[in-house]
């Protein structure tokens, strides 16, 4: 049974996919909220310091990988490709991705000009944008690497959009990985999964694999496998929980940590769907429209927050502080985001739709 997901809540999948999208965001949010990378004061609360480290770096971004496999499931939702398809799906990226991204980045350059005349310094990149010249202002638009080579983040000046900028090169490749996916799914089953194993274990072990935009093109592919074959995601592992939840945990025990992200992402999809079959699957219309901004927006307030925490203004003496702060930082930021995209969607709802692609 194919999965049409254009009209999500109208299936189980895309039910799932609904209730996924802000507790994934709010995970984004805790992997910018470990401060015991540039406060003193919070890496030396070890309790702390290591709870933040595992939850931001170790379980927070399965939230990236599921967002590109969930994109890779939505983008070839027909089961089908076309020129004529294709052609379609890039129009409504222009509105969906390309337009927020454009305008969101716009809009942190102009801020962190704003910033830069009032505190003399300018968060996120060493050189100033008063000195930036046409050049330095489009790699703002593409990767703030290149300004200068002064930064080690290959992101955009609105760093969450680092993803938007990687499924925008997807979706124009999205042929190459639709025949991809096409030969890979006439091959036996057994042979599929003798070539996915290495390949996980290439992404988990070899330092010579590239991360940067491989990775994501791997689990946007497989998102992309389950729509092109018809596979309901969210029956087809429903046998297999108690296996697969061992698996969890002996990947993520032997630092298989990409593979462990995979079978929670199949996991996720096999729990949440018999709650969706049910009905049983809790909607909230506001908290599922505001998620984009939530994304876009949170930099902002996480760097407000940094800058705090580091000149000592918050003062962190104890795990018990510490973790206070690692808690309530994107919790405050889920709820502010909330709160602002509310205030925007009621008074200013083209505006709002502009910076949500129109979600």
């Amino acid at each position: 049974m194919i999965i049409y997901l254009n009209n999500g809540r109208n299936t189980v999948a895309g039910r799932v996919i609904s209730f996924l999208r802000f507790p994934l965001i709010v995970l984004i949010l805790f992997i910018h909220s470990n401060f015991s990378t540039v406060s003193g004061a919070f890496a030396q609360q070890t309790v702390a310091t290591a709870v933040s480290q595992y939850v931001s770096g170790t379980i927070a971004p399965v939230a990236l990988w599921t967002f590109f496999f969930i994109s890779g499931m939505l983008f070839f939702h027909e089961g089908t490709f076309s020129t004529d398809i294709y052609r379609r799906k890039l129009r409504s990226r222009c509105r969906t991705l390309l337009l927020p991204y454009v305008v969101w980045n716009a809009l942190y350059i102009v801020l962190l000009l704003v910033a830069e005349r009032l505190t003399g310094h300018t968060p996120g990149i060493d050189k100033p944008v008063s000195d930036m010249g046409i050049a330095d202002i489009l790699y703002c638009f593409f990767d703030i690497s290149l300004i200068d080579h002064s930064s080690a983040l290959h992101a955009p000046i609105d760093l969450p959009l680092w993803f938007v900028r990687d499924l925008m090169v997807l979706a124009l490749l999205s042929p190459i990985i639709y025949l991809a996916v096409k030969y890979y799914s006439k091959l036996h089953i057994y042979v599929q999964t003798c070539l996915l194993l290495p390949l996980f274990y290439c992404m988990d072990r070899c330092g010579w694999w590239p991360q940067d935009f491989a990775t994501p093109a791997v689990f946007f592919a497989i998102g992309a496998y389950f729509s092109i074959n018809g596979i309901d995601i969210c029956r087809v592992f429903r046998r297999m929980d108690a296996a697969f939840l061992m698996s969890v945990c002996v990947a993520f025990y032997y630092q298989y940590i990409l593979t462990g992200y995979l079978i929670i992402i199949f996991l996720a999809f096999s729990w949440l769907g018999k709650y969706a079959t049910s009905g049983r699957l809790p909607m909230n219309s506001l908290l599922e429209r505001s998620t984009f901004f939530v994304f876009a927006y949170h930099t902002l307030l996480s760097g407000a927050y940094v800058y705090v925490i580091k000149s000592g203004r918050i003062p962190i003496t104890n795990d018990l502080a510490a973790l206070g702060v690692y808690i309530l930082s994107p919790l405050s930021m889920a709820v502010t985001g909330v709160f602002l995209y509310y205030i925007l969607d009621r008074y200013l709802p083209r505006l709002a739709a502009i910076l949500t692609g129109d979600r």
